[in-house]
């Protein structure tokens, strides 16, 4: 559970038009496995998916759009850190990001601007690729007690043994190798879990309920996304000729939406406070 550490504070420069809203955050449960995550979660809501990838109409986006998001962590001591940066483009967004250590201090940054006000149909599956790949580099993981290795004194030392060649052969193959794990984590941890999709939604059997569905962990600060009693949202629809209902609502520990979808009509009878 998430615990807020004193009031929000508000600097609004309407000179230089600028707002800056800064909250304090106790995070009991950080460290699961001496890992961490973190995500730059307000770009990611920029970049989510449309429900239907195969259209005969323009995707629209929200323009103009300029987000960035920085996130510093101060540690005790130093860790290793993957450090990087790039730019991920397409049709419609593009996103810059910068992943860097100093001493105990890590700082990710982010960037995200859009280019126009929609996608044509007929490249609205690249633009989804490029949220893919954009998404691949807005989480990071970091693990609690890890020893720095000082490279400055191992490169001079594969140099002397093997040449320097082989030296920034074996620095930049380490550098990709964990560059690789970390994206392929991040991937994991945004795999659309049970319910989060029309395509992974889940069949209402019985009257059972549907409640136990949404009793699960949030991914974002582990806590119970929901208790017996809280307002819900529903919504029906049709997607590939079948019919789904999503259910709406805020998680109680963080705040943040989740939408879970449900294969069939959720009966208007069934009790969840809403």
């Amino acid at each position: 559970m998430i615990e807020a550490d004193g009031p929000i504070q508000i600097e609004d420069d309407t000179e230089k038009n600028i707002l800056v809203v800064r909250e304090k955050y106790n995070i009991p449960g950080f460290w699961k496995d001496k890992k961490a995550y973190l995500v730059a979660g307000r770009i990611i809501e920029e970049l989510s998916k449309p429900i239907i990838s195969k259209r005969s109409m323009p995707l629209a986006i929200r323009f103009p759009a300029n987000i960035s998001q920085t996130i510093e962590i101060k540690l005790p001591a130093p860790i290793p850190i993957s450090t990087d940066s790039g730019t991920v483009e397409g049709e419609a967004i593009r996103l810059r990001y910068e992943w860097e250590r100093s001493g105990s201090l890590i700082r990710l940054d982010y960037n995200l601007t859009t280019l126009r006000d929609h996608v044509p149909a007929e490249k609205v599956a690249r633009h989804l690729e490029v949220i893919d790949e954009a998404q691949s580099v807005l989480g990071y993981e970091i693990e609690q007690g890890a020893e720095v290795v000082n490279w400055g004194a191992v490169i001079p030392l594969l140099g002397l043994l093997a040449g320097p060649v082989l030296a920034v052969v074996a620095v930049l193959g380490v550098r990709f190798v964990l560059r690789r794990q970390q994206r392929n984590r991040f991937k994991e941890s945004l795999r659309p879990l049970p319910g989060a999709s029309p395509e992974t939604a889940f069949r209402i059997s019985g009257a059972d309920g549907f409640a136990h569905h949404l009793e699960t962990l949030c991914r974002w600060c582990t806590s119970p996304r929901y208790r017996g009693g809280a307002t819900l949202e529903r919504e029906g629809f049709i997607y590939d000729g079948r019919r789904f209902t999503v259910v709406r609502f805020a998680c109680e520990g963080c705040g943040r939406p989740h939408d879970v979808y449900f294969d069939g009509v959720v009966p208007a009878g069934e009790s969840d406070g809403g």
